[in-house]
């Protein structure tokens, strides 16, 4: 089985590194990670199977991208506080809001998970 291509983009890299070793070591994904909206904009072209953002990568200019790349790209923005205006400004199908707590690693993998099942 082909494994699943997953966008991490987040300005804190030890969050992206958390994010890379919970995908690796689970097996099955690909994994390219981004510091910036201007690389992530880029990477785009690549058409990954899920993006996982940090919310201060999460901005409206990308949000604009990301509606016209693909209304069925599943996104997973974490947030430090949850954000509901996030859900708001992103009317999105495939969106979800995760604040960043104590168990918000396994409902990074859980959500991954079950978006990808569909």
């Amino acid at each position: 089985m082909k494994n699943r291509v997953v966008y991490i983009a987040n300005e804190e890299r030890k969050i992206i590194h958390l994010l890379e070793f919970l995908f690796i070591s689970k097996g099955g994904y690909d994994i390219k990670s981004f510091t910036t909206t201007e690389e992530l904009h880029k990477g785009l072209i690549n058409k990954p199977d899920i993006l996982v953002l940090g919310n201060s990568i999460f901005r409206t200019e990308l949000m604009e991208k990301l509606k016209q790349y693909s209304e069925q790209l599943p996104v997973i923005v974490l947030s430090s506080n949850k954000d509901e205006n996030n859900e708001v400004l992103f009317d999105k199908e495939n969106f979800c809001c995760i604040k960043q707590t104590g168990f918000f690693i396994d409902k990074i993998m859980e959500t991954v998970e079950t978006v990808l099942q569909n």
